[in-house]
């Protein structure tokens, strides 16, 4: 169960900026009181608690499993916090650019729910190396366990400090000071349907996840890194014409459709329309204020008949940018289908 009222995500409160500056840019994600700010997903809001100034995070099984997110999303940051391990058998992480109730690829065609997280575990003999604290899953690629470069040492009924630092496509992790690991977004790893990694990603919500055991968080805090292109990489990424040459864009279903653009001019584009099974066409459009337009003469040979209104209306979500193309017949709308960018950004 998704414990989520459905409200969209609320933007970050506008921090005092003399009280910004004296705290070096972070502002406090939890009040040391309550849970204001933060939202329960999945499992049971019970199991997280607040006493002392510290987030208590308990969880008997892995099924029973949940997350703590921010009720805002961000973008690029450093997020920080202190976390402690009570005893032996935790096994928790950070949530990153994550989305309410999503679900990531576990398996070929598996999928569960979870997010894009940074490991923390108490280790077990039973645990494998690859699903230790600052192991990367789904971040950077579409499949969990991704090692950290460095493996810190985490004792029991210590507090440790974690940084961990999101800009653009790279995402990199200290604890305790030292260096866990720093990755970039893998552009060539195989996309599951319907699934999006978080440094593909434009934002998402920050926080916590215990799978089982219990998990102590405190001192949790953000730094927003916008328009400071001195953290994770040399300059901000440019914003790239989605429909430049060798773009490709593939069909968000069962369909093989696949638009590689093969030219542009201006408003106007030339592209290569595959349409399954060995078939393609080639076909032109104009796009211009986030409405794609095919020449009919074009469009009549993919999908439709002669007099139809076929279009597409460029839109961004949680997955990246798309198009949700409609072909008709006179007036009478014959079907409809999305097509999702996949090399071109």
């Amino acid at each position: 169960m998704v414990l989520w009222d459905g409200l969209p995500d609320v933007p970050a409160a506008t921090p005092d900026p003399k009280a910004l500056a004296k705290a070096g840019g972070f502002v406090p994600l939890f009040n040391g009181k309550d849970l204001t700010g933060w939202k329960v997903d999945g499992g049971n809001a019970n199991q997280w608690s607040v006493k002392d100034g510290v987030i208590r995070a308990t969880s008997d099984s892995l099924p029973n499993r949940s997350y703590l997110l921010s009720d805002a999303s961000y973008s690029d940051f450093t997020f920080r916090f202190d976390f402690q391990f009570p005893g032996v058998g935790t096994q928790g992480g950070v949530a990153l650019r994550a989305e309410p109730g999503e679900n990531m690829p576990l398996k070929p065609n598996q999928f569960v729910f979870d997010h894009p997280i940074v490991k923390l575990t108490m280790t077990n003999p039973i645990w494998p190396a690859y699903d230790s604290t600052g192991s990367a899953h789904w971040l950077h690629i579409t499949t969990p366990f991704t090692p950290p470069k460095n493996k810190p040492t985490i004792v029991v009924g210590k507090w440790h400090t974690a940084e961990v630092t999101v800009r653009g496509e790279t995402c990199s992790t200290s604890i305790d000071g030292k260096p866990v690991f720093d990755i970039s977004l893998d552009r060539n790893a195989a996309s599951p349907k319907d699934f999006v990694p978080g440094l593909k990603r434009a934002k998402g919500r920050v926080g916590f996840l215990v799978n089982y055991g219990e998990l102590l968080c405190r001192n949790i805090e953000i730094k927003e890194l916008a328009g400071d292109p001195g953290v994770g990489q040399a300059n901000p990424p440019a914003k790239i014409d989605p429909f430049q040459e060798k773009s490709v864009w593939v069909s968000d279903g069962g369909s093989a459709n696949v638009l590689t653009v093969t030219e542009r001019k201006g408003d106007k584009f030339k592209a290569r329309f595959l349409i399954g099974q060995g078939i393609s066409r080639d076909v032109t459009g104009t796009v211009k204020d986030g409405k794609l337009v095919w020449l009919a003469k074009d469009v009549i040979a993919v999908r439709g008949r002669p007099g139809a209104d076929n279009y597409g209306t460029l839109a961004t979500d949680v997955k990246g940018e798309r198009i949700d193309f409609v072909y008709k017949a006179g007036n009478a709308v014959q079907g409809n289908f999305t097509l999702r960018l996949q090399v071109g950004k």
